[in-house]
């Protein structure tokens, strides 16, 4: 996907309210696990959103004790 979807932050805190556009295009869900990761590229900082994978989950699950 390379097009862009503009919008404003409208909340400041631990929650961010990402676009429908962008919650279609990466198949997510409400519930689903993602990470954000921020890179800088031609100077620029940008934020990467991606869908945890199945092993990540697992991964964090058993950190905190739990059994899947």
């Amino acid at each position: 996907m390379s097009r862009g979807v503009e919008g404003k932050v409208t909340a400041w805190g631990l929650r961010l309210q990402v676009p429908a556009a962008i919650l279609r295009e990466l198949e997510l869900d409400i519930g689903d696990d993602v990470e954000w990761v921020i890179e800088e590229r031609n100077g620029e900082k940008v934020a990467i959103l991606k869908r945890k994978s199945e092993r990540e989950k697992r991964k964090k699950n058993e950190k905190r004790g739990g059994s899947k």
